[in-house]
């Protein structure tokens, strides 16, 4: 697996609506001020998706987890239409940033 920060991450909600996305290090709010803790943060300023997209940030860790052992896991023995696959692989790829 390529390397980034170990997961789990979590969102949080700032008094401002500036959506945080932390790493098992950073439990709340208060934990915004390390920002060894902080994976990214998100504005809500001029940006109407920042919780939806924050919750999608967070999820990040177990999202890439889940496709690499659901694609490796099947291998060639299961029969996968190819544009699956493919796309499977592609977003691996991208995620690892192997793409590059």
């Amino acid at each position: 697996m390529s390397e980034h920060t170990k997961g789990p991450w979590h969102r949080i909600n700032s008094n401002n609506g500036t959506q945080f996305v932390m790493h098992e290090g950073g439990k709340d709010f208060t934990d915004v001020c390390d920002d060894t803790s902080v994976v990214c943060h998100i504005t809500t300023n001029n940006h109407p998706n920042a919780f939806e997209d924050a919750r999608l940030i967070a999820a990040a860790p177990e999202l890439l987890e889940a496709l690499e052992d659901c694609l490796y896991s099947l291998g060639d023995e299961f029969n996968l239409p190819g544009d699956v696959k493919e796309a499977a692989r592609s977003a691996l790829a991208k995620a690892k940033g192997d793409n590059q």
